[in-house]
Parts: C-alpha cells; sequence; structure tokens
C-alpha cells in the first residue's frame, strides 16, 4: 500500500480522520501492514472506529520520528494512533514490532485499548534531540511500546475523556526507550494531559505479561502527571494472573515508576490486587517499584513482589520528600507477598 502524497502521516486510516466521525469496524487477519519503505505510521483509528488484529495480523516499521528539538503530538505512535473514541484490540496470533517514535513506539493511544492475547515487541521511544549544557542530546522518550495520553496525536487538543489500556493476555517483551535522559517506561507510559483537570488516564492489567524492557525510569511501565504541563491522574491496577518481570531501569522502577513532582495537585496511584513483579532491575532504587513524590500512592492487598534488584530498595523504594511542602510518597501494605529482593548499595556494605 503507498501513500497517497508526501504529506501522509499514515498508510491506512480506519474511519474518518476529520469532519463528522464515521463508524467504522475494520478485523485485519493473515495480513501483513508493513510501513519500512514509507518512513511513516502504519495506521490511524479514528474517532467512533474500532481495528481488531486476529491470528496473523502483522504492523511492522511504522515510524513517527522528527527529531527537530519541537516534540509535538506528529511525533506519536510509530505503528499505530488510536484517537479518543476509538478501539484496538489484539488478539492471539497479532503482532506489533519493530516500530519507533519520539513518544509511543508501537502504539499512541487516547482512545481504548484491549490487549487480550498477541504479542509487542522490539519497538522503540526515542525522543527527540534538546540542547542541554551546551551539548545536543536525545531526551523525553515515553513509552517503548505503548503511550497512554488523552491528548489527540497531530491536533495536540485535549481530550475531555480519559485513554485506557486493558492488558488480559499476550506479551509485551523487549521494548526500549533510548533517549540519553528522560526516558520513562521501556513497554508502556502513562503521562498526564494538559488542561483537563482531574482526568485519570489507566492501565489495568489482570493477565500477560510484560517482560525484558529497558528505560531510564521505569523499565515496564511509567507514570508521570504532576506539574503544567502533564496535568490530571494516572492509574495503574494488577491483579489475577499479571506478570512483569524481568525489566531493567537505568535508574528508577525496574518494573514501575511512579514519577511526580510534589504539585499536590494530582495523584499516580499503583493498586495491585494480584499478580506478579519479578526479576526485575534498577540501578538507581527501586527494583520492584519506585515512587518519587506526593501524590504517587500505592495499595498492595495481594500479589507478591519478589527476586527484585536495585542499589536501594531491592523491592520497593519510597522517596521520602522536604518536610512541609514536600511530604513523602505513601506505600500502604494491606496484603500480599514481599520476599527474596535484594539491595547491593545499602549500609552496612559487609
Amino acid at each position: 500500500y503507498q501513500k497517497d502524497t508526501s504529506t501522509d502521516l499514515y498508510m491506512i486510516a480506519v474511519g474518518v480522520e476529520n469532519g463528522t466521525a464515521t463508524t467504522t469496524n475494520l478485523t485485519i487477519e493473515n495480513v501483513t501492514i508493513d510501513a519500512e519503505e514509507q518512513d511513516i505510521r502504519c495506521l490511524r483509528v479514528c474517532p467512533s472506529s474500532q481495528l481488531i488484529l486476529e491470528d496473523g495480523a502483522t504492523v511492522r516499521n511504522g515510524r513517527a520520528i522528527n527529531q527537530d528539538g519541537t516534540t509535538g503530538t506528529s511525533d506519536c505512535g510509530g505503528g499505530i494512533v488510536v484517537d479518543n473514541g476509538a478501539k484496538l484490540t489484539m488478539e492471539d496470533g497479532s503482532s506489533i514490532t519493530g516500530c519507533s517514535a519520539e513518544w509511543g513506539g508501537a502504539v499512541y493511544l487516547s482512545g481504548e485499548m484491549a490487549i487480550n492475547g498477541g504479542e509487542i515487541s522490539n519497538n522503540t521511544a526515542v525522543g527527540d534531540i534538546y540542547e542541554i549544557n551546551g551539548v545536543d542530546r536525545s531526551a523525553s522518550a515515553h513509552g517503548g511500546a505503548i503511550m497512554i495520553r488523552a491528548c489527540r496525536a497531530d491536533y495536540a487538543t485535549s481530550y475531555d475523556a480519559p485513554a485506557k489500556l486493558t492488558m488480559r493476555g499476550g506479551t509485551i517483551s523487549g521494548n526500549a526507550t533510548t533517549s540519553d535522559v528522560s526516558a520513562f517506561g521501556g513497554a508502556i507510559s502513562i503521562i498526564g494531559t494538559p488542561d483537563t483537570g482531574n482526568l485519570t488516564n489507566t492501565f489495568v492489567m489482570s493477565g500477560g505479561t510484560i517482560s525484558n524492557n529497558k528505560a531510564g525510569y521505569g523499565g515496564a511501565v511509567s507514570a508521570y502527571a504532576a506539574d503544567n504541563y502533564w496535568h490530571g491522574n494516572t492509574s495503574i491496577q494488577l491483579s489475577g494472573n499479571a506478570q512483569i518481570k524481568d525489566n531493567i531501569a537505568r535508574n528508577y522502577g525496574g518494573a514501575i515508576c511512579l514519577f511526580g513532582n510534589n504539585a499536590q495537585n494530582y495523584t499516580d496511584t499503583l493498586t495491585m490486587s494480584g499478580g506478579m513483579i519479578s526479576g526485575n532491575k534498577a540501578n538507581s532504587a527501586g527494583g520492584g517499584v519506585y515512587l518519587s513524590a506526593h501524590g504517587d500512592q500505592m495499595f498492595m492487598t495481594g500479589g507478591s513482589i519478589r527476586e527484585n534488584e536495585a542499589g536501594y530498595g531491592g523491592g520497593l523504594s519510597i522517596r521520602s520528600g522536604n518536610s512541609g511542602a514536600n511530604p513523602n510518597a505513601a506505600v500502604y501494605l494491606l496484603g500480599g507477598t514481599i520476599s527474596d529482593n535484594q539491595a547491593t548499595s545499602g549500609y552496612p556494605t559487609d
């Protein structure tokens, strides 16, 4: 499939991007959509439309990168863009692979997505190029596989309804955020939406596996919402047979990083009633989970956090803020098991 013009940003649209939304349902089975020679995204799922990737459906080599120091919504979702009011569903035997973007290597999600099966692998978020201390460096990469944010790609328009990812099966593996600094969410990044008040973007995981992903903050999953440009709340919910394992963070949160900034207006919340976080590593702190600031909170009623490793806080690391204006992050342990984690830089060292 050849793009229509040199300005096209994707190969195939499901539904209508502009004007009155048209309900369009497309199911793809035993078809490969490869954008390698096009140097653009593969698909856009437009408002009121639905795309289902069935057995044998492969989306690969999509690209949304324009590293010009002005990271914007046209740099989002290398493989698939899902608008608000639209839905993407992945079933067994489907895959999204080899895609890249500045934000959301495989998928940029401002609508709804369900992963019932299939695989999202080897995708990359690269960030943009900025001058940092007089040197051009890549920065601000979010979501090696998926970026969740209720802001419309290509238009910088904030939605008044949240974005939501539900994972019941399948695998997300081998993805990465590769920028030199500010690399968030090797698999999934959830970030706030401008001018939305208390809108809560959400990731719900009750099954499937997230493994072998890499980032600076949140080897598997990061949540960042709390200041002037990242308004709103985030929610991560783990239950059932969810597994987050063998992910790596260069800095904080081998599996999950909640990275608020003490603005005290919004919350990043992790709720764990089941599932397992195991074998993850962070060079600095929080081999399993890292909580950065006021508004970052975790409620654990079930599941297990085990065999993770970090310099400090092999299982959990809770950053303490300053007194007064910047109180601590918080973890409430009401059930579940935390065991066999290791801190390699703690004191005493003997």
